[in-house]
């Protein structure tokens, strides 16, 4: 107890403990319990006691899972690194070349459901008149119809005749970034989408 401060301490049986004790809470009504000791502590260093073997345990632990960590981190870098597209599988790639216009809209009449091929005209047609109409916001929302129709039949109209698939993709892009350009260039997307609406046949 040498650590107590000095004169401001006061143990069970000392002179002052009851006035000690009754003062310990704020509205001066008398506690119910009788501590052991009443420290009336004036400065941090008063209620902050230093256990220097404490410590030394608090630092080995502090240690022990700093090393932890940089354990974990070296397995973890050394670990083989997997590009997320690889589980994808290759880009299937087209044999005997790239094609024409007219080859691509010969093949993509023959190969790709009428339906389908219907759909996409329709959906470009309708985009080529909100261009026109320069009603740029909705022209841009039905280029994302066009993208999404697209998308969705890729699994079924790709390996169904590769080359005119590919031909028509390289097509489309250009529609939707001329469409979704920050400053829209009437120009660049009639001529995409016209281009566009010729391959379709």
């Amino acid at each position: 107890m040498s650590e107590l401060p000095a004169g401001r301490h006061f143990f069970r049986d000392d002179v002052g403990y009851e006035e000690a004790r009754a003062a310990t809470v704020w509205n001066a009504r008398t506690p119910q319990r009788y501590p052991d000791v009443v420290v009336q502590a004036t400065e941090t260093a008063d209620v902050v006691a230093t256990d220097p073997a404490r410590e030394r345990v608090s630092l080995g632990v502090m240690g022990v899972a700093a090393l932890a960590t940089v354990a974990l981190l070296s397995w973890a870098n050394a670990q083989p690194h997997v590009d997320p597209t690889a589980e994808e599988g290759p880009v299937p790639r087209c044999s005997g070349g790239a094609v024409t216009q007219a080859q691509a809209t010969q093949q993509a009449k023959a190969a790709f459901p009428a339906s389908e091929m219907d759909r996409f005209r329709t959906i470009a047609s309708d985009t080529l008149g909100l261009v026109k109409a320069d009603d740029q916001a909705a022209a841009a929302d039905r280029a994302t119809d066009l993208e999404t129709a697209w998308d969705d039949d890729q699994a079924t109209l790709q390996p169904t005749d590769c080359q005119a698939w590919t031909y028509l993709d390289e097509q489309i892009d250009p529609v939707l970034s001329a469409v979704r350009a920050s400053s829209p260039d009437q120009t660049t997307e009639e001529a995409a989408l016209t281009k566009l609406l010729d391959t379709l046949g």
